[in-house]
Order: structure tokens, then C-alpha cells, then sequence
């Protein structure tokens, strides 16, 4: 610190308010040795006499600081298992450090022997740094990830951190837990976390079950099932912008019996269940119900119905707010998805699958159908998306909204010992429209005795299909599908013994 007035008649340096140094001069210059000061923040004032008034400077604050920095936290932490590559990689230090020395050479991933991409960002507070992995695809998983904090790493007083270094460990698909049950339906909140609902059977009884996921492997299932019966045969789920769950279902079938579809809405403490029922046949009995929300988040529900056990016609209903407004002309034939799909374009025309092939409201009517069949999506220019699996390949298709369709992206081969004959095939579009897939098939054994049940997983780039994702193994092929962050895809999908259904996450 220096002082230059030509009238002062004397000049006494502060620290913390007691005199650190008397001034000569001018320039009333003084050197502060620090090395034997007590670590800590002081403040400095130079006060002088001019004209017999005291004038005292703006303070200025020192902090005395020969400690450095040391990890306080680090998330994942050493020997982490588990550990999903799409939630923040994060280590907090001791105290602030300085932004200059935060780069993505001083901390560093690598897996295996292989350096990862990443760049490297110090929070608001100082003190936070937070990697972010430039390619996930490229990443070949599972594996040990090393995270290496160097010396280059100082504090705002310069200095530098003793280095540290620690191993976790990457799955290629994060298991986010089981719950019981199957026939899997799954939505993600707007906080990205996944609710699921499935169908538990005990004897001739089956009981939906909603379950919320909570952290790691943990599932809520406090939200009670709103079926009034003791059976459900299938269902639909869908969130609203609020959060707010809503559900379709069906319940059983007893002959001569009408069986409505029921509605409801989960208002965080109970079931809304006033949008009453749809049953248009007399006596008949509803079945295989699909939902989805208008932007407004009131539902549209297709459904189809039984009359004496056989298969009868399919209905289209939106919730007006006090009724349900029925769609004509529904194309004749029954869903054949497993679970049944229906989207809404940004009109909020709906867009269903009848016997294999699509159709598209379009303010007055149907558009005349055409193949398609596994799966159901909507890309950001409206088309319809989906897929047919001959068993040698699979087509993914465009469908645009007058309703005509085409190669969407080059048909992708596979090698099947035997595909499952039902339409179990899901489908979602990622942030550049680029289709997500994910098929049943069975890997091992003959045609006649098939073995090894998986599901897998595709994704086209672009450029090529990416099935770099693997296989969920001894799968049931009942599945569902949704897209963290819009990228990542998350698959809940019941295994081999129908009872259970498990949730799996993406790292790639």
C-alpha cells in the first residue's frame, strides 16, 4: 500500500484498527512481511493528517493464507458402484479456488488406460468443480473410471493442492432398482424422475402398483391403486405439466357384464376420479385402454370393446372439462401394440395403431392407414414415428401428417435365433429426431426351442445404427421407454418371470 499527499503531515498504517506501521515519507510506502502472521483476513486503512483533519483511506482487505485446498466431498465417491455418468461428477474443495487454475487438465477422467473427454466448470460459490464428459457414446462400457484432481489446482492465494486421485465404477446400464409386478408403463416428471406402474397377480387377483423412483435403487409406492375391482387386465399412464398422474385402466371382463374404462387423476393426496366412464356398447365390455394429455392436460383415450367376447369397435375420447367428446370413423380392428400407444400431435390430434397399420386424425377424419406397428413417437415436424420388425431387419418409418409414410432412416439388420411374433417393439425420438428402438428377440437356442430373451437397444446417429447399448437379458419382451434429459434412454422392462419389472438407465 502507498500514500502520496504532499500536505501530509504524518501517515499511520491499520490493521484490524491498531497501528501496524508508522509512515515516512513521502511516498509513505510500507512492506508487509505476512510469514508470520496468523492465517486469516485483515483489513488495512492508511490514516493521515492534512490540515489538521484525519482522512483515512478505503479499506483494504488482506487474507493470509499458507494452507492449501482439500477435498471436502467428491460425488461419486472412491469405489462407487453404479455410478450413472448423466448425474452431476462433482468434488468440492475446501475453500475458493482460483478460476484460472480449474481447467480440464487439472482435472481429469479416465477409463480404464483410455483419457474421457471432459471439460471442467467452478461453480458460483467457488469452490465446486464440476466435470461434464464430452462423448458418452464413445465410451466403451462397463468399466473402472479414474478421476484425477492435480497440483496445477490452486487457491485465490496460490496455493497448490497436494493432487488426489480415485477409481469408481460404470455400469452400462445403471440399475435404478425393481419393483414387483408387470406390464411395465413408465412417465418422467419434469425433475427427469421416473414413475412406473405395473400389474401385480396373486391367484386371481391383480393389483396395479404405482411406484415413484426416490434415489439409487429406491422406489416409492405409497400412491394407493384407484381400481375398484379386484382385477386389472391392462392400463395407460400419463403426467401432466404439474406432475400430476393420470390413469386408464380396465378391469376384468366376468361374461354378461358391462366393463367400462376408467379414468383418474392423482391430485398428490387422492385419486379425481369425476371424469366418470366410457363403455359406448350396451352390456359390452372395454378393454385395452391407451392415454395421453393435451397441451391443456385434459386426457384422450382410445379404447376397445368386446361384445359377447368378441372383438367389437374402437373409440377415440377427449375430456372436454365436464364430458367426453368422441372422434368418428375410428379404423376397424383392435390395438395391437403391447402396451397400446397413442400420441398427440401440436394440435393435439391424435395419432393410434389399428391392426398394424397408423391413421392420424386431421380435424374431420382419419387419414387413410399404412404399415407400420411397433412403437409409437412424434417427431419435432409432426411425423409419426415407428417401426416393423420383419425378424431379418427393422424398418424405422415416417409418417407425415396428411398420412403419407416413408423410410424414415436405413432399415438396421439383425440376426435373431427367433423374434417374438407380438408387436412389443418401443420407439422415441431423441433432441435431434433421431429414433430411439428397442426390440424383443431370443439369442441362443433353436427356432423350435428358443433361449436367451433379451431386449435390445438402438439408436441411429445419423450416420449408422448404434447398438453399442447391449441387451437387457432374460426379458419378457413387455417393455417401456423414455428419454432422460432427452437423450439418455430408460427402459423399464419386466423379466422372464413376469412378476418382476426392473428399471435400467443408459450410460451410454
Amino acid at each position: 500500500m502507498s500514500v502520496t499527499e504532499s500536505g501530509a503531515s504524518s501517515v499511520e498504517l491499520l490493521k484490524n484498527g491498531t497501528m501496524l506501521a508508522a509512515l515516512s515519507g513521502p511516498p509513505y510506502s510500507f512492506s508487509w512481511d505476512t510469514t508470520q502472521e496468523t492465517e486469516g483476513s485483515y483489513q488495512l486503512v492508511a490514516q493521515m493528517v492534512v490540515g489538521g483533519q484525519i482522512v483515512a483511506s478505503a479499506p483494504v482487505t488482506v487474507v493470509v493464507d499458507r494452507t492449501p485446498p482439500t477435498i471436502v466431498s467428491k460425488t461419486p465417491d472412491s469405489g462407487a458402484t453404479n455410478v450413472s455418468l448423466t448425474d452431476p461428477i462433482q468434488v468440492v474443495f475446501s475453500e475458493a479456488l482460483a478460476s484460472t487454475s480449474v481447467t480440464a487438465g487439472a482435472v481429469m477422467l479416465a477409463l480404464g488406460s483410455t483419457a474421457v473427454g471432459a471439460t471442467a466448470m467452478l461453480a458460483a460459490d467457488g469452490k465446486t468443480v464440476t466435470l461434464a464428459i464430452t462423448n458418452l457414446a464413445s465410451l466403451v462400457l462397463p468399466g473402472t473410471m479414474t478421476e484425477n484432481a492435480t497440483v496445477a489446482i490452486t487457491d485465490l492465494a496460490g496455493n497448490a493442492f497436494a493432487g488426489a486421485s480415485w477409481n469408481f465404477s460404470v455400469p452400462l446400464w445403471v440399475d435404478l432398482g425393481s419393483v414387483s409386478g408387470g406390464k411395465p408403463e413408465m412417465v418422467l416428471d419434469s425433475s427427469g424422475t421416473p414413475t412406473v406402474a405395473t400389474i401385480v397377480t396373486t391367484g386371481s387377483t391383480s393389483q396395479l402398483l404405482i411406484a415413484k423412483h426416490t434415489t439409487g435403487t429406491s422406489w416409492d409406492t405409497s400412491t394407493p391403486s384407484p381400481q375398484v375391482q379386484t382385477t386389472v387386465t391392462e392400463f395407460s399412464l400419463a403426467i401432466d405439466k404439474s406432475n400430476a398422474l393420470f390413469l386408464a385402466w380396465d378391469e376384468g371382463y366376468a361374461s354378461g357384464t358391462a366393463t367400462p374404462i376408467l379414468v383418474a387423476r392423482w391430485t398428490g393426496t387422492a385419486w379425481d376420479k369425476s371424469y366418470g366412464q366410457l363403455l359406448h356398447t350396451s352390456g359390452g365390455a372395454a378393454e385395452r385402454p391407451t392415454i395421453a394429455l393435451t397441451a391443456a392436460g385434459q386426457p384422450i383415450v382410445r379404447w376397445a370393446e368386446l361384445v359377447a367376447l368378441s372383438s367389437g369397435p374402437d373409440y377415440v375420447s377427449q375430456w372436454t372439462g365436464s364430458a367426453w367428446n368422441s372422434f368418428a370413423g375410428v379404423p376397424s380392428g383392435d390395438c395391437d401394440m403391447q402396451p397400446c400407444r397413442i400420441v398427440l400431435d401440436s394440435s393435439d390430434d391424435p395419432i393410434i395403431e389399428t391392426s398394424g397399420q397408423i391413421s392420424r386424425w386431421i380435424g374431420s377424419s382419419w387419414t387413410t392407414p399404412v404399415n407400420g406397428g411397433d412403437g409409437l413417437a412424434l417427431n419435432s415436424t409432426q411425423q409419426a414415428v415407428t417401426f416393423q420388425d420383419s425378424g431379418t431387419s427393422i424398418q424405422v418409418l415416417g409418417i407425415s401428417p396428411t398420412g403419407a409414410s416413408a423410410s424414415y432412416v436405413p432399415a438396421l439388420s439383425i440376426s435373431p435365433v427367433e423374434s417374438e411374433p407380438l408387436r412389443l417393439g418401443q420407439i422415441a425420438t431423441d433432441g435431434s429426431d433421431e429414433p430411439i428402438i428397442v426390440w424383443f428377440q431370443y439369442d441362443g437356442g433353436t427356432m423350435s426351442s428358443p433361449a436367451n430373451p433379451n431386449l435390445h437397444v438402438a439408436r441411429w446417429t445419423g450416420a449408422v445404427w448404434d447398438q453399442s447399448y447391449g441387451t437387457l437379458n432374460n426379458a419378457s419382451g413387455r417393455s417401456a421407454l423414455v428419454l432422460g434429459q432427452g437423450t439418455t434412454p430408460i427402459v423399464a422392462w419386466a423379466d422372464g418371470s413376469t412378476a418382476m419389472v426392473h428399471v435400467s438407465k443408459s450410460n451410454h
